[in-house]
């Protein structure tokens, strides 16, 4: 486990397995709990995991405990469908969920995928539109809200952000 700080001054821990080593839930779990123990030492309230794509041992092992989940998707039936998956384990885990579509074109496929978390009883909480400022940032190594503050990527970001922000009691 590697603790670090990003460069916008927030702590990070990381982890990684080696080629074909198994164990990823456990490793999570494990990163999570040193991540809380030093988190409440430093008198910090929150606490963001970044967790793997699908709905495997690791989605599980970062749901578990959780207050808060956001699932993000692009706008694709297989990506739909694992991140419908990922939404239903958060619910059986009683952690509520927002849902992102990342790269929304407004395809006829995100208007099936509302209805559909309409009927699980989760919220769309933000559509990130396909922006080539994401790009752009990307090549800068930069996150786009920092690259481009007033792109629509950005500007799309932060009110998923804000959502973020109610969906864990934080406003």
């Amino acid at each position: 486990m590697i603790l670090g700080e990003t460069e916008f001054g927030f702590p990070i821990f990381t982890a990684q397995l080696e080629v074909g080593e198994h164990n990823t839930g456990p490793l999570v779990h494990e990163l999570r709990d040193r991540a809380a123990e030093i988190a409440r030492e430093m008198g910090v309230d929150v606490l963001v995991t970044d967790g793997s794509p699908g709905s495997g041992c690791t989605v599980i092992a970062s749901v578990v405990g959780a207050s808060y989940t956001a699932v993000v998707s692009e706008p694709t039936p297989q990506s739909f469908r694992g991140a419908f998956r990922a939404t239903k384990i958060a619910q059986q885990f009683r952690v509520h969920a927002g849902f992102i579509i990342n790269k929304s074109m407004n395809y006829p496929i995100e208007e099936e995928a509302e209805k559909m978390l309409s009927i699980m009883n989760a919220r769309l909480i933000g559509k990130i539109p396909y922006d080539y400022a994401v790009v752009e940032a990307l090549t800068m190594l930069k996150p786009v809200v920092a690259y481009k503050p007033d792109s629509e990527a950005s500007r799309a970001i932060r009110l998923a952000y804000e959502n973020i922000k109610v969906g864990v009691g934080l406003k």
